[in-house]
């Protein structure tokens, strides 16, 4: 059984046993690949996406409410998710890093997000 892609990242190199895949060289338009169960698409691969929280090595202290973590020194964000130059390995929501809001670098985008109230 072939198994289904879903993120582009570099097919050079394979991750926990899988087999290579294809390197693509470039991002792909959204939607690229089939979306996952909540209708997102791309949530790995393709971009290192800005995320609203401040950079900590760990997560110790974390809000547990699925806010955003804003306390901090401020000067790192977090970026996640991996982009179509890299391994499959940072290709994984588990893949984080601190980058400086001024860091300019190709493979670097965010998601437009919002949310209605629950009532």
């Amino acid at each position: 059984m072939t198994p289904i892609r879903s993120a582009n990242f570099d097919g050079n190199y394979t991750y926990d046993g899988s087999a290579k895949g294809e390197y693509r060289t470039k991002t792909l338009p959204v939607g690229s690949f089939r979306a996952i169960a909540f209708g997102l698409h791309d949530m790995h691969g393709n971009v290192w996406e800005w995320c609203q929280d401040c950079w900590h090595g760990d997560y110790k202290d974390a809000p547990d409410d699925g806010s955003a973590w804003e306390t901090g020194d401020g000067v790192a964000r977090v970026v996640r998710g991996g982009p179509w130059l890299v391994n499959p390995w940072n290709c994984r929501a588990a893949s984080r890093y601190g980058w400086r809001p001024v860091s300019r670098r190709g493979g670097i985008g965010f998601r437009v997000c919002c949310s209605s109230p629950i009532e």
